[in-house]
């Protein structure tokens, strides 16, 4: 791979600010149960937007991570060239997913649901995540089956990833994906994982748009 490939930075969905349902909370006891049926796929793997059209097309993107240290994601959207970077906390209950924004303090809820679409999906992708706000407005993302990453190891298999992408002539997709060793350090883990995500300061916001 080279050199600006291993350094694009892992970026996605730029939501802070800007998703939600108002009506969910922080508490701990909402947040316990993460067995519900469309939601098995959705964690340690990347969701893409789009295939970028060339190095230059900033897509969104985000993956939600399951930890040994915690539940943490990365949310934005990213070029070649250019990275928009957010992390954040989520929990996850049934289809119902909250995500916790440190940066401005914000709390989001959304529902989702992931499912097997190969066909239906633009190539590469065989697997789709819908989000949807409280307003009824829904997002499609994309990833692949065979796109699942080990959290502790993030940035050697996100490498993979795009090195494999890079080989089947998807150097921009490959670009975007190709590290993401800009936030995963031990002392901002450490932090997002210290977050009080039942304090009463976080600022719930109301409408979701993905981009």
């Amino acid at each position: 791979m080279s050199k600006a490939n291993q350094k694009a930075t892992w970026v996605a969905l730029a939501v802070v600010g800007a998703c939600g349902l108002g009506l969910w909370t922080a508490g701990s006891a909402l947040f316990g149960d993460d067995s519900a049926q469309g939601t098995a796929q959705l964690t340690n793997r990347p969701w893409i937007e789009r295939v970028p059209a060339n190095e230059r097309d900033m897509i969104g993107h985000l993956i939600l991570l399951d930890h040994p240290q915690g539940r943490f994601g990365v949310t934005g959207r990213s070029s070649n060239w250019r990275h928009l970077l957010e992390v954040y906390r989520w929990r996850l209950d049934g289809d119902r997913l909250g995500l916790f924004f440190p940066q401005d303090h914000v709390k989001v809820g959304v529902k989702v649901r992931t499912w097997e679409c190969g066909g239906e999906a633009p190539a590469p992708f065989d697997l789709c995540l819908e989000i949807t706000d409280a307003r009824g407005r829904k997002a499609v993302v994309y990833s692949r089956e065979d796109w699942e990453v080990r959290p502790e190891r993030l940035e050697a298999d996100l490498a993979n990833i795009a090195e494999e992408l890079a080989d089947d002539d998807q150097p921009a997709l490959a670009a975007v994906l190709g590290a993401a060793d800009s936030w995963t350090s031990d002392s901002q883990l450490g932090a997002l994982e210290a977050l009080d995500l039942d304090g009463r300061d976080w600022i719930e916001e109301e409408a979701f748009s993905p981009f």
